[in-house]
């Protein structure tokens, strides 16, 4: 009852959000257990968890949440932080916003906004979704990969200098030169997007049940025998 309750709250503030109910250069930590986070500005320096500080997050912030998940909010869209996480903010106000996600993993989802970017840089690849969308990126010691749960996002893997698109409902491991984008599962989906759609979920459902069919034979030719 408590995960619908935190899900309805969400889609609530998403909601005013969409209609221009916050200020529309407002970032802030929208929520979260923030008992247990370390935030530093962009010289390094720790920050006093106090309303006003949480509630005007500023460019070339370091935030690090070890304990809970957190949910910030830019006016171009909601970045849910995974626990043992660290996030370091770039430009969240403009039509090209760029983060940099050092360690963990977070879902990145942007509001409709034409000719926008968002850029998720990792300490091996580059990540750009393109207008709306929404992408789960994970960098950690075991694990190096982007999902897109909507819109179509450009990878790039600084190592193998290798780019791939990865489209709706298809997840990318970055480690492998040759790796290839593959379908997720529905549990994948309502487990990590923020607002997860149960129409889009039977979807993904009904794609995964559908047979896959063997590519067809090749026409034989009959030998003719020289007379």
């Amino acid at each position: 009852m408590n995960w619908l309750f935190k899900r309805v709250g969400l889609l609530l503030l998403a909601l005013c959000l969409s209609a221009n109910l916050v200020a529309d250069d407002s970032v802030f930590i929208g929520d979260g257990d923030i008992s247990s986070l370390k935030l530093y500005d962009s010289q390094g320096n720790a920050l006093e968890l106090t309303e006003e500080v949480i509630s005007q997050i500023g460019e070339g912030w370091i935030i690090s949440n070890p304990d809970t998940p957190l949910l910030l909010v830019t006016p171009r869209g909601t970045i849910n932080v995974y626990e043992n996480s660290l996030l370091v903010t770039g430009n969240l106000v403009g039509m090209h916003a760029e983060l940099y996600l050092v360690s963990g993993k977070a879902t990145f989802n942007t509001y409709p906004l034409e000719g926008s970017t968002l850029t998720v840089t990792t300490p091996v690849s580059k990540y750009v979704l393109e207008g709306e969308g929404e992408m789960l990126v994970i960098t950690t010691d075991d694990e190096e990969s982007v999902t897109s749960f909507t819109g179509e996002v450009e990878s790039y893997n600084g190592l193998t200098r290798v780019k791939r698109p990865v489209r709706t409902f298809e997840k990318l491991e970055m480690s492998e030169r040759t790796a290839r984008a593959q379908r997720i599962e529905a549990g994948y989906y309502l487990t990590y997007a923020t607002y997860p759609d149960m129409m889009l979920a039977r979807q993904l459902v009904q794609q995964a049940a559908e047979p896959l069919l063997p590519p067809a034979p090749r026409s034989v030719r009959a030998a003719t025998k020289p007379y």
